[in-house]
C-alpha cells in the first residue's frame, strides 16, 4: 500500500496538468474561432 500512497499525489497533479491543458486548448480554439468569423 506504501506505493499507492505514492502514487497518489503524482496521479492528482497528472490529472490537475491535464485539465488545465483541456482548457488552454478550449480557449484557444475558441480564440481561432473568433478570429475566423471576423
Amino acid at each position: 500500500m506504501e506505493e499507492f500512497v505514492y502514487l497518489r499525489p503524482v496521479f492528482k497533479s497528472i490529472l490537475a496538468a491535464s485539465i488545465l491543458v483541456m482548457l488552454i486548448v478550449l480557449r484557444q480554439k475558441k480564440e481561432l474561432i473568433n478570429k475566423f468569423s471576423l
